[in-house]
């Protein structure tokens, strides 16, 4: 009901990601104003900046900052 954009930041997986996650009750489709951010967490500790531009043609400018030294390797698994 609330018709302006809103950002859902938060972490759980700790998996960065963005994306439209919360749907509508009655017909299950995206709820388009609002965006989630989930951050990076855990092992891997990152971090995110959001810009708000309301000239743009996205209102939240969201990009992911790695910190080399905190990135974990994953293994590969076998063939």
């Amino acid at each position: 009901q609330y018709a302006k954009p809103v950002l859902l930041v938060h972490g759980d997986t700790h998996v960065f990601r963005v994306d439209k996650a919360l749907v509508a009750s009655g017909d299950g489709r995206p709820i388009e104003n609002v965006t989630r951010l989930e951050n990076f967490g855990e092992r891997e500790v990152h971090w995110s900046r959001v810009a708000v531009d309301p000239a743009g043609p996205e209102l939240f400018v969201i990009t992911p900052g790695i910190v080399a030294a905190n990135v974990v390797p994953h293994p590969v698994p076998p063939r």
